[in-house]
Formats: structure tokens, C-alpha cells, sequence
């Protein structure tokens, strides 16, 4: 069977892990510290928090964020549920707009007409790595001094406009197991703002500024806990493993760019399948290769009978009691009617990558 995903952990890593164990220190530390300043060296990013996942990056973006309780947030209904559940774990209520059919992005256009003065702000997620329509949605929230927190879980590497996604005030990635970067599980906070940064690094222990306790002969205490925080730090195994991930991230992230450009040039045109837009200006992570397809049933059944592991990574999050119900998204239903994933990860053979599409090209649509 071609899998669908792998886990990609780099030459080293173990022996990395293991020097740290012997060490003797693996709570966070100096590791999870140089994590943050590779992280930022290499992609681009002011500041950045490490933490122990992308739902836990989310809860403190929005936490940060603020708004009043049971504020709404316009955001998009097809998603990894952390997306929304985050959402309501702090206290704000997801308001769904559609997506585009075209990438699964949510639709810009779908945004504005859903503003009322219980608006707090917007939550995007870039699918499968693909950029939203920035430009549009940041100028959406600029006229109406909404904030925007851009969910980065699967777009490591992605660009928009020649930029780094998740270069403004609140963004999320993602390192979970079968990420393009992995430590076991684990996440990261992004911001151009310090105040941002200064405020989630006090909350992410506590609502303690490890910095600023008081040193005494009984040990360190904080003087004072002035805000609700969490227990949301990466510990230094993971950073380790972080580190260890980002010396290995252009050739993995070459490999699977190459893999989805040739995936778009001997897929286009094929009877029964329709590949999603890609405009110049956007830089794909290609962590996700999402087409559309007819009959996703028999396709899915004939491919996996064939060796090709496929399947729908997400559903549209608003078919769930939690959230309240289905609600009128003509391009969430398409989307949630016919997307499928095809293997796409940097441990595929050029040999299994012909294979898928020489199975897929074999289907009797």
C-alpha cells in the first residue's frame, strides 16, 4: 500500500533525543529556546513561542486576541475541528462563512455581509498548505478593526505575495506527527507584535514570567499571577526534535514540491478529476495534494483495492452538533461531497509516485 502520509523524522534525530535524555534535563529549557531562534532565523517570523501543539497555539491566540465572552468569529467551516473547538474553549462562538470550491480556502467575498457590532475577528486556515486570499481578508479586518488569526497547521514553507504566511499579529503551526516539521506533537506561536509575544510567553506557564520571579533563600516564586495561563510549553525532547527537523526541511520540502508538480502536469485534464486553482503569487506548502473527484466512493474503493491509500482528511465542521448544525455553504457542501487526498509526503518513491498516477489515469471513472 502507497501511504497516504508519513512521518518524517530525519537521520540524527534519535541520537539527538538521546544526548538530551542522557543530559539530564528534559523539561523546557535552553533547547526549546534555540528552537524559537532557528525557527525564526529560518523562515522569516519577529517572534515565536514554542508549544506543546497547534490546538494549544490556537486557545492562546485567541485567548490574546480577546473579545468580549460569546463574541463571534467569522471563520471557515472546513477545517481540522481545532480550528473552532478552540474557538469555543475560549469562550467565542464560530460564525461560518464558505469557501471557495477552487482551493477550500475561505471565501473572502462571504465575509463581510456576516460583521456585527459582536464581532471579535476572523480565523483562516490556509488548506493543505495553499495561502488564503490575504490581501482581501486583512483589508476586510482593517476597515472593521477585527483581528485575524491565521491557522497555520499545514503551511509550513508557504509564501504569499513573496512573503512568509503568518508574518502579522497572530499565527499557528503545526508539528504534529505527519507535519512537514515534526517533534512527536508540539506547535508554534508566530507574531510581528512583542507585546503579543510578552503577553503568550507569560501565559503559556501559568501566567508566570519565569524571568521575572523572585529569587530567595526558600527558592523562586512569583510575586504575582495577574492573568489565567496554561500549560502549554514545549519541552526540550521536542525541541530537539524540532531542531533536527529543521536542518532536514528544504530537501523534504523540495521533494514534496517536485512530487506535486508532477501530480498537476500529468493529472490535468484527466477525465472525472478536477485539480484545485494555484495563481502565481502563492507559494503552496504542498503538505496536501486535495483534487475533486466524481463518484469519490468507487474511486476511493478502487484505489485502495489497487494499492494507493486515499481519503478525506477534513469535514465540514458545522455537521457537528458542537457547533450548532448545518447551515447554508453551497461551496462547503461541494467541497465535502467530492474532495479526496492522494499520497503526497517525501519518503514517495519517484517509482510509487508513478504508480498513483498511472492508477489514477487506470480507473474506470
Amino acid at each position: 500500500m502507497i501511504r497516504l502520509f508519513s512521518t518524517h523524522i530525519p537521520l540524527g534525530t534519535a541520537e539527538a533525543v538521546a544526548d538530551l535524555i542522557r543530559s539530564g534535563w528534559v523539561n523546557r529549557g535552553a533547547k526549546a529556546a534555540e528552537f524559537e531562534e532557528a525557527f525564526k532565523q529560518k523562515f522569516g517570523y519577529k517572534h515565536a513561542l514554542s508549544l506543546n501543539s497547534c490546538t494549544s497555539a490556537l486557545r492562546m491566540a485567541y485567548t490574546v486576541a480577546g473579545g468580549r465572552p460569546r463574541g463571534e468569529v467569522i471563520t471557515t467551516p472546513y477545517t481540522m475541528v481545532a480550528t473552532n473547538t478552540a474557538l469555543l474553549e475560549s469562550g467565542l462562538r464560530p460564525v461560518f462563512a464558505d469557501v471557495k470550491y477552487n482551493t477550500a480556502n475561505i471565501d473572502p467575498a462571504d465575509i463581510e455581509h456576516r460583521i456585527n457590532d459582536r464581532t471579535a475577528g476572523i480565523a483562516i486556515v490556509h488548506y493543505g498548505g495553499y495561502p488564503c486570499d490575504l490581501r482581501e481578508i486583512y483589508s476586510i479586518a482593517l476597515e472593521y478593526g477585527l483581528w485575524v488569526v491565521e491557522d497555520a497547521a499545514q503551511a509550513l514553507g508557504a509564501e504569499y505575495r513573496g512573503r512568509p504566511v503568518g508574518d502579522k499579529s497572530f499565527s499557528c503551526f503545526s508539528f504534529q506527527a505527519i507535519k512537514h516539521i515534526t517533534t512527536a506533537d508540539g506547535g508554534m506561536l508566530v507574531t510581528n507584535n512583542k507585546h503579543i509575544y510578552e503577553d503568550a510567553k507569560e501565559r503559556a506557564w501559568f501566567g508566570i514570567d519565569k524571568e521575572k520571579r523572585v529569587d530567595s533563600p526558600l527558592g523562586k516564586y512569583p510575586k504575582d499571577i495577574t492573568r489565567l495561563g496554561f500549560k502549554y510549553g514545549m519541552n526540550d525532547v521536542a525541541a530537539v526534535m524540532g531542531l533536527e527537523g529543521l536542518k532536514a526541511f528544504d530537501a523534504a520540502f523540495e521533494r514534496r514540491r517536485n512530487i506535486a508538480q508532477r501530480y498537476r502536469k500529468e493529472l490535468e485534464g484527466v477525465e472525472g478529476l478536477t485539480l484545485m486553482s494555484q495563481q502565481r503569487y502563492k507559494k503552496p506548502a504542498y503538505w496536501l495534494f486535495p483534487i475533486h473527484v466524481e463518484n469519490r466512493i468507487g474511486f476511493a474503493t478502487e484505489m485502495k483495492w489497487k494499492g494507493v491509500e486515499v481519503a478525506v482528511h477534513n469535514w465540514r465542521n458545522d455537521q457537528y452538533s458542537i457547533f450548532g448544525g448545518l447551515q447554508d455553504l453551497p461551496n462547503t457542501g461541494r467541497v465535502n461531497d467530492d474532495l479526496i487526498h492522494i499520497p503526497l509526503h517525501a519518503e514517495l518513491t519517484d517509482e510509487e509516485v508513478s504508480r498513483v498516477i498511472s492508477t489514477i489515469k487506470d480507473l474506470n471513472w
